[in-house]
C-alpha cells in the first residue's frame, strides 16, 4: 500500500469520528468512542506509523471539537488532561492490540507461505525420486507390489506393465493376479507363500504367468511378510523381476549347446581347445589326423 495512501487513511479515519461525534454521537456522551475505533481501524489497515498520526489527530480534534472554550487551542485544565490522557492511553491500548494481532497475523502468513514453499519443494524432490525409481524399475524389470490375502494394497508402474493390467483401471484384485499364474505354477506358488507366513520368513520362487493375449512370462519373486507387534500380519512386501528374455537366451544356448554335442558326438565336426595348459582335442579330431 503506498505510504501516501496509508496516512490518507488516518487522517480520514479520524475526520469521520469528528462528523460522527458532532451530529449522532454527541448528545449520547459517547465522544471518545469513534475516536477509538478510527485508531484501531488506522492501525488495521495501514499500520503503526499512521496509527500514531490518528492518536495525535484524535487528541488535537477533542481538544479543538469538544473541550471548553470549543473551537479553540486553549490550555486545559486538569480534568481534562486527565480526560485527554486516558483517550491517549485507550487510544493507544487500541492501536497496540491492533498492531500485535496485525504483527501475528503477518508473521502467520509469512510461516504459512514458507510451509507452503517447504512442502511444495519437498513434494517436487518426491516426484522426482519416484520418476527415477519408476524409470530404474523399468530397466531392471523389477516391480514392487504389496498385499495382504486377497487385497493388492500397491502396485509399482513396472507391476503394471509385466502383469499387463491397465493402471487406469486401479489396483487389480488378487482373484485377479492369481488368475495369470501359470496353472502348473500356481498351487506351488501358493505352498511357498503361506509356508513362509507360517514361519514368518523371507521367500523366494520362480514362476510363470500367462497373459490374456497367450504371452508367458517368467518370474523370480522375494517377498517379505510384515508383521505387527502382537505377531499379526500386516502386509506382504515383494519384488518380482521379469526374466523371460534371461531364460529364452538360456534356452537358446541349451539349444545351441546340445546342438554342437551332437555334431561332437555324430564325428562330424573336430573341436580342439588352446590354453595354458596346452592343447586338447575331440576325437573326430586325433581321427581326422589319423593320431
Amino acid at each position: 500500500m503506498p505510504t501516501i495512501l496509508r496516512y490518507g487513511i488516518a487522517v480520514l479515519s479520524v475526520a469521520i469520528a469528528v462528523v460522527l461525534d458532532f451530529f449522532v454521537l454527541r448528545q449520547f456522551e459517547a465522544v471518545l468512542t469513534p475516536y477509538l475505533f478510527a485508531v484501531a481501524a488506522t492501525v488495521w489497515y495501514a499500520g503503526t506509523g499512521p496509527g500514531v498520526l490518528a492518536i495525535v489527530l484524535s487528541v488535537l480534534s477533542l481538544n479543538y471539537f469538544f473541550l471548553s472554550p470549543v473551537f479553540s487551542f486553549s490550555p486545559i485544565s486538569y480534568a481534562d488532561f486527565v480526560y485527554l490522557a486516558f483517550c491517549i492511553f485507550c487510544a493507544s491500548a487500541v492501536g497496540w492490540v491492533s498492531a500485535v494481532r496485525r504483527r501475528a497475523e503477518q508473521e502467520l502468513r509469512w510461516t504459512h507461505e514458507e510451509l507452503e514453499a517447504t512442502v511444495a519443494e519437498r513434494t517436487a524432490s518426491l516426484r522426482r525420486s519416484e520418476a527415477y525409481l519408476a524409470e530404474a524399475q523399468r530397466l531392471s524389470h523389477c516391480g514392487v507390489t504389496a498385499y495382504k490375502g486377497s487385497t493388492v494394497f500397491y502396485g509399482s508402474e513396472e507391476i503394471y506393465r509385466i502383469w499387463g493390467f491397465d493402471p487406469a483401471q486401479g489396483v487389480p484384485s488378487r482373484k485377479a493376479v492369481l488368475q495369470r499364474i501359470h496353472p502348473d505354477d500356481r498351487d506351488r506358488l501358493n505352498a511357498v507363500v503361506e509356508r513362509a507366513l507360517g514361519e514368518k520368513k523371507r521367500y523366494s520362487a520362480a514362476y510363470r504367468i500367462v497373459l490374456p493375449d497367450g504371452t508367458v512370462k517368467h518370474l523370480e519373486s522375494i517377498g517379505q511378510p510384515v508383521f505387527s507387534t502382537n505377531g499379526e500380519l500386516v502386509e506382504v512386501v515383494a519384488t518380482q523381476i521379469d526374466v523371460t528374455e534371461r531364460k529364452h537366451a538360456e534356452e537358446a544356448l541349451r539349444e545351441s549347446e546340445a546342438k554342437i554335442r551332437r555334431l561332437v558326438d555324430s564325428n562330424i565336426i573336430g573341436i580342439f581347445v588352446w590354453d595354458f595348459d596346452g592343447l586338447a582335442f575331440s576325437r573326430p579330431t586325433t581321427n581326422f589326423f589319423a593320431w
